[in-house]
């Protein structure tokens, strides 16, 4: 009667320890997964904070003078769709010509644009920033930011974040199984600056390309 109360027991001992093992085996997988998505939001939210840093200056539609939000309205309508648009930023280069940045919207993208005027007519345009929503079965994603280094000074600096080519299906979308955020990726760079001339027209100044950083 002894031995099988010490043997119950010690069967009773062993699916405890079993049973134990499971558990931190679940608590294990679930904080691994916790940890993933959490580098998920981190790299979508890096990309946003970029753009929200170098992309936005932010000023009321008040400080804008009359004439320029007259050149830009809030909306733009076209035969088939319409887009959002917003001034973001005002600079003079000089007594006669000045520069706006403005923010376009489609519901997929933002767009950002250095436009520059002389004697309140448009001289010249310069597609600066972008930031669209990512489709996860993409291998590849794009996005560009820009910073005034001066009052007529401007760089900017367009980002190519890529899987592996051996993640890549026939079709060129990345093999089920995989997602993009979950895996190793490299992150390629081209900086490039531009000026505005005393007459309004911008000039590309230098490019320099970063290429394979591993993420």
């Amino acid at each position: 009667m002894k031995q099988q109360k010490e043997k119950s027991f010690k069967i009773s001992r062993i699916l405890s320890i079993l049973l134990l093992g499971v558990v931190l085996i679940i608590l294990q997988a679930a904080c691994e997964k916790a940890d993933q998505n959490e580098n998920k939001n981190e790299s979508y939210l890096q990309r946003n904070d970029t753009i929200k840093k170098d992309s936005s200056i932010s000023n009321s539609k008040t400080e804008f003078p009359t004439w320029l939000a007259q050149l830009y309205p809030e909306k733009l309508n076209f035969e088939e769709y319409s887009i959002g648009q917003e001034l973001i930023d005002y600079h003079a280069v000089n007594d006669s010509v000045k520069y706006c940045v403005v923010k376009q919207m489609d519901g997929v993208c933002e767009n950002y644009y250095l436009n520059t005027h002389l004697n309140k007519s448009k001289v010249d345009s310069l597609f600066i920033g972008y930031h669209c929503d990512q489709d996860l079965s993409n291998p590849s994603y794009w996005w560009k930011t820009y910073e005034f280094k001066s009052s007529n000074l401007l760089q900017t600096i367009e980002f190519t974040e890529s899987v592996h080519d051996s993640l890549i299906g026939k079709y060129g979308l990345i093999k089920e199984g995989y997602e993009f955020y979950y895996v190793e990726k490299t992150l390629d760079s081209a900086i490039r600056e531009y000026y505005v001339d005393k007459k309004g027209v911008i000039k590309e100044v230098r490019t320099t390309e970063n290429n394979n950083s591993n993420l």
